[in-house]
């Protein structure tokens, strides 16, 4: 996190009793701390990650030796180098455990700690270690909450930011105030659209530049982390900011890139640029505002406001930001949906229709967001029965998922997709509806399509390298309950040349297809792949 427990928090814990032996300097108590570990071993290190705060009872300092093929404890009388490798592994800081095996702190210790300046600590024999692990424990639960709760503020910010006059620049400002990075916005084109908390003659400008113009080029909506030369300057009124918690280096930056726009189309690329890499909480700030400047984006190209705020919304949905969303839901015409809630999906297609029967809806008072995602109108409604979705667009067919959670809304929307594209048209299956039928159910399972295209790769690749029709063959034959004449017919073909192709498909995929559960299997298999 960019704001973690630092040695001091730890430290400051009056329940605990610690004493500190050495302070490591200036800024070392500032230093972050991701866990607290205990280990006597002799070297640690590989078990050891950047920013844990080791505890150790000094066992491995007894002078004494031990023979090596015993397999026993190892022991160390060199400090130095002891301490030495837990500075390089990156241990924030070491804690003591007093009238364990030592009644105080060997002076050794306490030297090499001095000289590589490492915090150095004690812990009273009452204090067993376990009680410090829970301490910093919920030290680092509080941090997280802080941080999520900072995250909610900081994206109600960028969201207000929008509805101003000029909204990609207000967006881009707010952005940069927030996580006290410098906030840049690439155009299709590789031009710097906007530019805000760093000089537009900064070089890190011009390498946020040529590094979204290489991410816009391989054509796919993403994003990237790297790291270049070239510090951006801190923006006014804030202090640039370390991975560890101490003083920002002075070689590197840390660019965070993310595409901007529609999945087909031109995009732009936003670029945040600090001195260490974003947390999840300013993930979440930046993955909003990704969805915010898309709607701005679409303004000012005389795009559909209302449109492209109900898009930006949806994606601010699907991230999991509920509160922006039924915040600002009202402006885009909408109500959000009390839990739980259905996800759905309406087969792809021309969707005024379906758009205006939603819209209506909202006017009459029902709680619902949806969205135009590409070709495909995407709701969340409420979760009590569905029928009425069958009043929406009557030509279309539409998925339901059951009931969710929102914080299980992405997958559901998925699992609606899926189940959308099965519907017959005017027809709506609704998934937790016994009628809907376990096929349908079964389709809107990733985990089963994953392993239907598994079942069917020999056969795909078969195909693939020799058009050699196994995949049309298999199904025919299974659809005409094994009748080679009426698959032959279907596809046109000699019954023997179908006959030999169902064996040889038999053969790759190594099962019997006289066995009815080897039928069921392929059956499904192709069903859920869209081959049947």
């Amino acid at each position: 996190m960019s704001v973690p427990i630092t040695v001091r928090d730890i430290l400051a814990r009056r329940d605990l009793h610690l004493r500190t032996v050495v302070d490591g300097g200036p800024t070392a108590l500032d230093a972050a701390v991701t866990w607290v570990v205990s280990s006597d071993l002799a070297d640690p290190t590989p078990f050891l990650d950047r920013g844990n705060l080791l505890l150790t009872t000094g066992r491995q300092l007894d002078p004494r030796t031990v023979d090596d093929t015993t397999g026993e404890q190892r022991y160390t009388d060199d400090a130095d180098a002891y301490v030495a490798g837990l500075r390089q592994c990156g241990v924030s800081a070491v804690g003591f455990g007093i009238r364990v095996l030592h009644t105080g702190t060997p002076p050794a210790l306490v030297d090499a700690c001095r000289t590589h300046a490492m915090p150095l600590f004690e812990v009273p024999y009452h204090i067993p270690f376990i009680a410090v692990i829970r301490a910093a424990a919920d030290l680092i639960d509080a941090a997280g909450h802080r941080r999520n709760a900072w995250a909610l503020t900081a994206t109600s910010a960028v969201s207000a930011a929008v509805l101003q006059t000029l909204p990609v620049d207000a967006v881009l400002a707010e952005l940069a105030r927030q996580t006290g990075c410098g906030a840049v916005l690439i155009d299709p084109r590789g031009k710097a659209r906007a530019v805000h908390g760093l000089s537009t003659t900064d070089p890190i400008v011009v390498a946020a530049r040529t590094e979204a113009t290489n991410l816009l080029r391989r054509g796919r909506r993403t994003g990237a982390t790297m790291t270049v030369p070239f510090p951006p300057p801190a923006p006014p009124g804030h202090r640039a900011r370390s991975a560890r918690g101490g003083p920002a280096g002075p070689e590197t930056a840390h660019l965070t890139m993310q595409t901007v726009g529609p999945d087909t189309g031109p995009r732009s690329v936003l670029v945040l640029a600090g001195s260490s890499a974003l947390d999840s909480a300013e993930q979440t700030v930046v993955t909003s505002a990704v969805a915010l400047l898309w709607f701005a984006i679409g303004e000012g190209t005389g795009a559909g406001t209302r449109a492209s705020l109900r898009r930006a919304l949806w994606h601010l949905l699907m991230d999991g930001a509920t509160d922006i969303v039924r915040a600002e839901a009202p402006s885009a015409g909408m109500k959000l949906p009390a839990e739980p809630v259905r996800a759905v999906a309406w087969s792809p297609g021309p969707h005024g229709a379906t758009m205006r029967a939603l819209q209506a809806a909202c006017d009459a008072g029902r709680a619902i967001v949806f969205a135009a995602v590409d070709d495909t109108v995407l709701a969340c409604t409420s979760g009590g029965k569905a029928d009425v979705l069958r009043s929406f667009d009557p030509g279309r067919g539409a998925g339901v998922s059951e009931p969710v959670t929102y914080a299980n809304l992405p997958r559901a929307v998925e699992r609606a997709r899926r189940a959308a594209r099965r519907a017959v048209r005017g027809g709506v299956v609704v998934l937790d509806d016994p009628a809907a039928g376990i096929l349908a159910t079964l389709d809107t399972t990733p985990d089963l399509v994953d392993r239907a295209h598994g079942l069917l790769h020999r056969l795909e690749e078969q195909d693939r390298r020799s058009d050699s029709g196994l995949v049309d063959a298999l199904t025919a034959w299974l659809r005409a309950n094994g009748s080679y004449g009426a698959a032959a017919r279907r596809l046109g073909l000699h019954r023997h040349t179908l006959s030999a192709r169902v064996s040889r498909a038999g053969t790759l995929l190594e099962r019997d297809l006289d066995d009815v559960d080897t039928r069921t299997d392929l059956w499904l298999a192709l069903r859920l792949t869209g081959r049947a």
